[in-house]
């Protein structure tokens, strides 16, 4: 795929997310990948997230919300069990893991 495609894809991606904090978390995560700075990215999330959900907690929270589909970036082994209470409550879930992550869970 050309870098053009990939921009694009970005772009289209970025326009469809629904809230301020999802595009700052797609932001961080978009950094992270090209400065591979742990440090960065985990003070980045600390400036986006004041709270953590639970997915009950979540399920509250997503009846706002307009569409049933929900990325999980950085996708861990606790970020596979929110996905797997996520798709029990009925939700699409698509997670986002790195090789690291893979070879971790």
């Amino acid at each position: 795929m050309q870098i053009k495609n990939y921009f694009q894809q970005m772009s289209e991606i970025y326009k469809h997310l629904q809230d301020d904090e999802s595009k700052k978390l797609f932001e961080a995560r978009i950094a992270y990948l090209i400065e591979i700075d742990k440090s960065r990215y985990i003070s980045r999330l600390g400036e986006i997230y004041q709270d953590w959900y639970c997915a009950e907690d979540l399920k509250e929270e997503f009846k706002h919300r307009k569409f049933n589909n929900i990325i999980i970036f950085g996708c861990g082994y606790l970020g596979m069990m929110l996905k797997g209470q996520l798709e029990a409550m009925g939700y699409k879930v698509f997670v986002i893991i790195t090789i690291k992550e893979t070879l971790m869970a």
